[in-house]
């Protein structure tokens, strides 16, 4: 018996999916120009500024005043031109966040009541991505989470905590205590979702649309006030883009509890079948009520995207549901807490106002929506729904679906192609000076290095040797007293070393001897004048 069974899948986005990778966009290091995000390294801020930029720069950031940073804002958004050619990567963003950008970049967001500045740092959330390619990844875990909690929801069937005298704070069972006594494990060593292998969701889309774009996560209440303007926490977030069909691909692996565990049974989902129902079991309803009251009832969603939806659901999609052939699930930030715990367990704190004691209730009084405009009541989605297909899935109207609500992104491509190809083209071309310059770098010290070997080698050699060489050196590089005969500067030299090779041995004599002839001929000196005839005597042989 093999020790597991395993199920390929992929994922298909409802909506736009943020998965925390407790990293940040500064605009230190994009710029937004033409509807995109443009994201850049140290290494493209110092090609596109050059040196000159890169010294206004620190300048600017050795003031250390509270303009110090926005001036360096400036001046890197003003340089957008050069940097866009230079960014390792762009990414769409919603029109509202251009608009927030080019009316905030190098601005002061807002000053206090006593007249205090608050910086506007701009930065956008980044989604969990390979840092390489800087495509999305949804890590296994985050998948496998998901599933737990609809796995212990149906464990629970609803009903709250136990007692728990042991617990100081209210006496109610912890979270952890109700999840061992739910799976029937001490520790988590014997964790029977330790038979669960999940794996990592790399982005495979088939027709390599971008993956991800910016928006707005926005704060709404679940039931709009009558006569009160939105208000609420705003943030910027990267998120994979929604209406990704079968844009990840990853394996569940359901391990033999027998061998892995040494247990005959365990309370953790034994086949695909039954992991698959509970899921959609959990998910299925709350993504109806979310359509419901948040859709139907305050028109939050847009139209164009929750009618066909609903109608799927009452479908092709639905039925497919029912028939264990896709899953719903809900990940991410801003899913919900309502998504993420157990029904009847649920108590979720609520803050009811400065000076007062939180409440805990079963729902939420606000939920996070995400938003092109920031003042948005109308054309919103939720965040966190994903669609889990499997190898005999059936849904060509939902894909249409699909491919219908993410024209956009398919319009935008030739736009992001084209910025690909000049990146690429860039980046090739910085390669190669790159490389030059490190060949004129080896080059240099290898030249360097054999200098420094011939002088060493030199200065082992006799004195004599040593002279003959050095003025052969000049001999050879001269050009300025060619055929000037005795009156050149290297005249000056040549007499210098005949004056010193008077003192040497014979056989020296001899050798510098060669080297005034070879002179005499670079200078176009006549050995029959009465100077060149005075050099050649005084090197001539000398009885003993």
């Amino acid at each position: 018996m093999s020790l597991f069974t395993s199920l390929q899948a992929r994922v298909s986005t409802l909506g736009p999916l943020h998965l925390g990778a407790g990293t940040d966009y500064y605009p230190t290091g994009y710029v937004i120009k033409a509807g995109y995000l443009h994201a850049f390294s140290d290494q493209a801020l110092l090609h596109g500024l050059g040196g000159s930029g890169l010294s206004q720069l620190a300048q600017l950031a050795e003031k250390g005043s509270e303009d110090s940073l926005l001036g360096i804002q400036r001046q890197i958004h003003a340089s957008a031109d050069r940097l866009m050619p230079l960014a390792s990567h762009s990414v769409w963003v919603a029109s509202g966040v251009a608009a927030l950008y080019d009316s905030r970049i190098g601005q002061v967001a807002q000053r206090e009541s006593g007249g205090r500045r608050i910086q506007n740092k701009l930065q956008i959330q980044r989604t969990f991505a390979n840092p390489y390619n800087h495509q999305p990844v949804i890590p296994g875990s985050a998948i496998k989470g998901a599933i737990r909690t609809a796995w212990l929801d149906h464990l629970n069937q609803g009903q709250p905590a136990q007692y728990d005298p042991g617990n100081r704070r209210d006496g109610k069972e912890s979270s952890q205590d109700l999840q061992k006594r739910l799976l029937d494990n001490r520790d988590v060593t014997d964790d029977p979702f330790s038979l669960l292998k999940i794996s990592d969701a790399p982005y495979l889309h088939g027709d390599d649309i971008a993956a991800t774009e910016v928006w707005f996560s926005i704060s709404r209440k679940r039931r709009q006030l009558p006569n009160r303007s939105p208000k609420g926490v705003q943030n910027l977030l990267e998120c994979i883009g929604p209406w990704r069909a079968l844009a990840f691909a990853f394996d569940i692996r359901f391990m033999d509890a027998s061998r892995a565990l040494r247990k005959t049974t365990t309370r953790a989902p034994a086949n695909p079948a039954e992991l698959i129902a509970v899921c959609n079991n959990y998910y299925l309803p709350k993504l109806m009520r979310e359509l419901e009251e948040l859709g139907e009832r305050e028109g939050y969603f847009s139209q164009e995207w929750q009618q066909p939806l609903q109608n799927l659901l009452s479908g092709e999609l639905g039925q497919a549901l029912s028939n264990g052939k896709a899953m719903l699930l809900r990940l991410g930030k801003h899913s919900g807490a309502e998504d993420k715990t157990l029904n009847g367990v649920r108590q979720i704190k609520i803050m009811t106002g400065q000076g007062k004691l939180p409440e805990y209730r079963d729902r939420t009084t606000e939920i996070r929506l995400a938003a092109h405009q920031p003042a948005d009541l109308k054309n919103l989605l939720p965040f966190g729904w994903v669609l889990v297909e499997f190898p005999d899935s059936q849904l060509p109207q939902t894909h249409a679906f699909l491919r219908q609500q993410a024209e956009p992104a398919y319009k935008r491509k030739q736009q992001e192609d084209d910025w690909a190809r000049t990146r690429n083209e860039m980046l090739h071309n910085l390669e190669q000076q790159a490389l030059l310059e490190r060949q004129r770098v080896e080059a240099r010290a290898a030249a360097e290095a054999a200098e420094e070997q011939r002088l060493a080698e030199r200065a082992a050699l006799p004195l004599e040797q040593q002279a003959i060489d050095a003025f052969a050196d000049k001999l050879a590089k001269d050009t300025a007293s060619i055929g000037k005969g005795l009156g050149a500067p290297l005249a000056e030299d040549l007499r210098r070393l005949v004056a010193d090779a008077e003192r040497w041995s014979p056989e020296w004599r001899a050798a510098a001897h060669e080297v005034l002839q070879t002179a005499f001929a670079h200078l176009q000196v006549d050995r029959k004048n009465r100077k060149a005839k005075e050099l050649l005597k005084r090197l001539a042989d000398r009885p003993a």
